[in-house]
């Protein structure tokens, strides 16, 4: 996996004028030599010609040893252009004439070729880019060459290394004098091991798999390859219902003594506190300088430990993986429980809730309180690990059964999928007063209703304990059953109670903000979210996924505020980084945002996604709406199953999967040519979503019929939505919708960068293109026919393809109408885009008719927007010779051709 945010910048680093050199450093493993690779492809394919040089360790003493194959290459004339970097062993076609005889094997005749060669790529510098792989053990003469070329003669070089390595003395020189940038590769993220992993597997991980594999291989890809290769080699990768599961995961034998060996230079000291960090890291900095300074120092030193920061403390943890594993298998059993008893003691001097819990996890069950047993259990649950808080819960329970135990045991056991009602039970038995029984009731509430998708056994169950309950404790319960109830349809609002307990508080804000963002208001969201993060954070115990919660209502509020960049980042940063638990909520979000982009093929991955990840932990009730999300891309994209199966669903009270399910049916009625039955199908579920009050997502499912040409039929019940809400989401498509239904086509173009910005592309695409089809000829036809062809370029077109949307420029027709208009002759662009110049006139032809203009000057002032108003932004003209294109290539480019400029222009509803 060449990573391609790297990648890119330092293409562009290397390409600058002057040159910038770059040192990819980084663990064994992580990938250095890889995206060098990729870099190297990329300078290749950009006309450069790459010289290979590579360090070793064994030559590192030789004069000019890493410059034998590049100068026995140049010798032999074999001159090609490498696109292989650092792993490639030919070299350029200007350094075959240094030498045509064997490489003599004298000094001098060494350093004459040395010399030729210097002088011949440094005076074909802007030809060439060096590729020097683990510069480190560079030989002087080798280093020296580098340093001259760089520095001397701007030759762009990409340059490897292992973290914590010394640089030779030139290289050293070229950071000193600001020539030299460093890369320091980070472990893969979550999102490209899963990728990554998936690909090379041919199907989905299961989410308890991925946290195993990024435990076990700290995100390096060399240790991930070799977990997955080994786990394949003995069968233990297996099919499950919610994905490939992996049963056990551990290191190839040849590995781990490969990184016994690293270990040998170690003392008895530093042994000792590597042994005591691999049992229990990550250590505070200063606890392991308390510990053993000389020994820490020794081990940073031997690149056997690292030290860096995470969320304001300075960590020290094992350097690798595979290192971890080497010093833990070979601690014997007597000298490991020793091991963690004073790895434990060291721990919890510190007084940090994390270092306490690693201590906890690490002594025998026997040697720890119950009570710190319980605390430990109840924090495992909060950071989202069932399994160890389901342990640690059991192992309490023994010593001393209570009600918090239990309840752990029981939410441990439904997010493990297991029957939980019984630990459950056991909780409320042994809950000792009111507030307890509360909580107790509230966590079975949520597992009947989220894990068991059964809100009215939930509510019933509240109504029921919440009978003998002081008032003061009840307020936590209904905030809650509201939710529940509106999940069958029998609730509408929910209004929080005055002076109740924080974490009451805390539950209201969180049913505050949905039904508030569900309606529409803004304003009352905005308040509830921002009342509730305080007391997110403090009742993060009780209350776990009362943060993300509040986070899903800010993303709602983003949109109803018809502001979709906001909303996207924020969804794209929770399931980076947010709660593990809620990463279905996350691709759900996503998905939603990608079909109302106009992307079904993007929405439908992320939704199938979700689907998976919800029905693995869902704390929202969304898996059936997901499903349905999933259901209605998949009918947009033409899939004969899936309209099968929409037809098949058992009917739902839940009105967010009502409204979800009427958009896929809608689509599959128009597919089948009954518009008016469709039409019938998105009011009805509109005008319950009204009725109860679900304004927000009632409006989005109004939008079917405008995308399928029925405006008019929805344009009052979105007036309804507006009023009673008063989100400018709202007001914008009942704007849109009322426009569109009297033909306003000009008021219907002024709506679409609106449009846009909120992430209803594929609304602004419909209406765009009945514009350029319906309006009146003149300059509001003209500006309709460019928008509609900005906007056909950037999302899928919607069932049934109709003649209408041959009027829409092509991409090749659009590509070639920017290079027109920017006063590109036919001749300059047939050969940029390799096509002969009467293809190019041909293409012009079409455009000229298409857009109602009759020459490169109308042409030039349509797109440029000289007309009534502006049109929606629209990409930048191409240049003038083929370069690579920072842009995204359009997805129906024909594979064949050139397609660097047939691009998609950036915006806040597709590429943020």
């Amino acid at each position: 996996m060449a990573r391609a945010a790297h990648a890119e910048g330092a293409v562009r680093r290397l390409l600058a004028r002057p040159a910038r050199a770059q040192l990819i450093t980084g663990p064994a493993g992580i990938g250095k030599t890889t995206l060098a690779r990729a870099i190297a492809a990329d300078l290749s394919r950009q006309g450069r010609t790459i010289v290979p040089i590579i360090g070793v360790a064994e030559l590192r003493a030789v004069p000019a040893a890493a410059l034998a194959p590049v100068l026995l290459s140049a010798s032999r004339g074999r001159g090609e252009r490498n696109a292989t970097g650092a792993a490639g062993a030919a070299a350029t076609a200007d350094t075959a004439d240094v030498a045509h005889e064997p490489i003599a094997d004298t000094p001098d005749a060494v350093g004459e070729r040395v010399h030729r060669f210097v002088a011949a790529v440094g005076s074909h510098a802007g030809e060439h880019a060096l590729a020097v792989d683990d510069v480190s053990l560079l030989d002087d003469v080798t280093a020296g060459v580098v340093y001259q070329l760089v520095r001397v003669f701007g030759v762009p070089a990409i340059l490897t290394d292992r973290s914590g390595r010394r640089l030779p003395g030139p290289i050293l020189r070229l950071v000193n004098e600001g020539l030299l940038d460093q890369i320091e590769l980070p472990p893969l993220a979550t999102g490209e091991l899963v990728e990554v992993v998936e690909r090379f597997l041919g199907g989905h991980l299961h989410p308890d798999t991925t946290t195993r594999l990024e435990a076990a291989s700290q995100g390096n890809p060399l240790v991930l390859r070799e977990l997955i290769l080994t786990a394949e080699a003995r069968g233990c990768v297996v099919p499950g219902a919610l994905g490939i599961e992996i049963d056990t995961v551990s290191h190839a034998t040849r590995l781990v003594d490969s990184a016994r060996e690293q270990l040998t230079v170690l003392t008895d000291s530093q042994r000792q506190l590597a042994e005591q960090l691999a049992l229990s890291q990550p250590w505070p900095e200063d606890l392991a300088f308390r510990a053993d300074e000389a020994a820490l120092r020794g081990l940073v030193r031997h690149g056997i430990a690292t030290v860096s920061t995470v969320r304001s403390r300075t960590l020290v943890r094992i350097a690798h993986p595979l290192l971890t594993e080497a010093l833990i298998a070979d601690i014997g059993p007597d000298r490991r429980v020793d091991l963690a008893r004073r790895a434990a003691a060291a721990l919890l001097s510190t007084g940090d809730d994390d270092d306490r819990r690693r201590a906890v996890h690490l002594l025998p069950e026997d040697e720890v309180e119950a009570s710190e047993l319980e605390w430990a259990a109840t924090a495992a649950a909060s950071a989202g690990d069932p399994a160890a808080a389901l342990r640690l819960a059991r192992a309490a329970e023994r010593r001393r059964p209570t009600a918090s135990s239990a309840l752990v045991r029981a939410v441990a056991l439904s997010a493990l999928g297991r029957d939980a009602d019984q630990a459950f039970l056991d909780a409320a038995e042994r809950a000792e007063d009111d507030p307890r029984r509360a909580l107790v009731a509230l966590r079975h509430g949520q597992h009947l209703a989220y894990r068991c998708r059964d809100p009215r056994a939930a509510a019933e169950l509240a109504r029921g304990v919440r009978t003998g309950l002081d008032p003061s404790a009840t307020a936590l319960l209904d905030a809650e059953v509201a939710k529940w109830l509106a999940m069958v349809g029998e609730s509408s609002g929910y209004e929080p109670a005055d002076g109740v307990p924080p974490i009451a508080r805390l539950g209201g804000f969180v049913t505050e903000a949905m039904f508030a963002t569900m309606a529409g208001d803004v304003e009352r969201a905005t308040e509830a979210v921002t009342l509730g993060r305080p007391l997110a954070e403090a009742h993060r115990t009780e209350l776990p996924h009362a943060e993300s919660l509040l986070e899903l209502s800010q993303f709602l509020v983003h949109v109803a505020s018809a502001d979709i960049r906001p909303a996207r980042e924020l969804a794209e940063r929770e399931r980076l980084d947010g709660d593990a638990d809620a990463a279905g909520m996350w691709a759900y979000t996503l998905a939603l945002v990608e079909f109302h982009a106009g992307r079904a093929d993007r929405a439908h991955d992320l939704a199938r996604l979700a689907v998976r990840q919800l029905q693995w932990r869902d704390f929202t009730g969304l898996v059936d709406v997901a499903l349905s999300l999933e259901h209605t891309c998949a009918v947009v994209g033409g899939d004969e199953t899936a309209i099968a199966l929409v037809r098949e669903q058992a009917p739902s009270s839940d009105i967010k999967v009502v409204l979800q399910r009427a958009e896929a049916e809608a689509w599959a009625l128009v597919g089948d040519g009954r518009t008016d039955d469709a039409l019938g199908v998105v009011c009805a579920a509109v005008e319950e979503g009204l009725r109860q009050r679900h304004h927000l997502l009632a409006a989005l499912t109004a939008t079917t019929a405008i995308r399928f040409g029925r405006a008019r039929a929805v344009s009052t019940l979105l007036d309804r939505a507006a009023d009673a809400s008063g989100s400018p989401l709202c007001d914008l498509l009942a704007r849109t919708a009322r426009a569109r239904s009297r033909g306003e086509y000009g008021e219907c173009l002024d709506l679409v960068p609106a449009l846009t910005r909120a992430g209803m592309v594929a609304v602004a695409a419909r209406i765009a293109r009945d514009a350029a089809v319906r309006a009146g000829a003149g300059a509001t036809r003209t500006r309709a026919r460019v928008a509609a062809a900005h906007l056909a370029a950037r999302t899928l077109p919607d069932p049934p393809r109709t003649p209408d949307d041959d009027e829409a420029l092509s991409p090749r027709e659009w590509q070639i109408a920017r290079a027109a208009a920017a006063r590109h002759r036919s001749r300059e662009i047939a050969t940029d885009l390799g096509l002969s110049v009467r293809t190019v006139d041909n293409h012009l032809a079409s455009v000229y008719r298409k857009l109602g203009v009759s020459g490169r000057d109308e042409l030039a002032a349509a797109l440029e927007g000289r007309g009534d108003s502006p049109p929606p932004s629209a990409p930048p003209p191409p240049p003038a010779r083929r370069s690579p294109s920072p842009e995204v290539p359009h997805p129906h480019a024909a594979t064949g051709d050139t397609v660097y400029e047939t691009t998609i222009p950036s915006s806040d509803a597709v590429h943020p």
